[in-house]
């Protein structure tokens, strides 16, 4: 997960973990970033609006190292244009 909201990211990471989840935690898009690259996943929960790196350029670079690994986009953000963008690079 890739969350630098640390209650949001506390929530998730508690919820998850109850429900039998290993959980690894990054604050920043940058340091979040060498993690989906390091270790193998299977989903990443990726914030958009992040410190270091945003979300949608993770994703952008994590796809065009085809990298397939699952991303969920959380984001507080509605606009159709967010999330035509959310959607694209993951094709």
């Amino acid at each position: 997960m890739i969350e630098d909201d640390r209650r949001i990211a506390n929530v998730l990471r508690r919820g998850l973990v109850q429900d039998g989840h290993n959980v690894f935690l990054s604050h920043r898009g940058d340091e979040g970033i060498d993690l989906i690259e390091s270790e193998h996943f299977d989903v990443v929960v990726l914030d958009i609006m992040l410190p270091g790196l945003d979300g949608m350029t993770i994703l952008t670079q994590v796809r065009a190292k085809k990298c397939v690994v699952p991303i969920l986009m959380l984001t507080a953000r509605d606009t159709m244009p967010d999330m035509v963008r959310g959607v694209g690079p993951g094709r």
